[in-house]
């Protein structure tokens, strides 16, 4: 199961009222401020540096809250 999929289901336990989705994805240049539209909120589960600095780069350009 991915990570961002193993999360979800256990921050759901602790709180079913949350909107929360699962992206599994590969992350680049071309499609990582897309993904983030709409969002309040990023969660890094990354296990490398380079999509760890597209998310970083792209959550300060769109104003977007990142937690690693």
């Amino acid at each position: 199961m991915p990570k961002a999929v193993a999360a979800v289901e256990v921050l759901r336990s602790i709180n079913s009222e949350i909107e929360i989705e699962a992206e599994v994805l590969d992350v680049t240049p071309a499609n990582i401020e897309e993904t983030l539209r709409g969002c309040d909120l990023a969660i890094d589960a990354t296990a490398n540096l380079v999509p760890r600095f597209l998310l970083n780069d792209a959550c300060l350009k769109i104003d977007i809250t990142w937690i690693h």
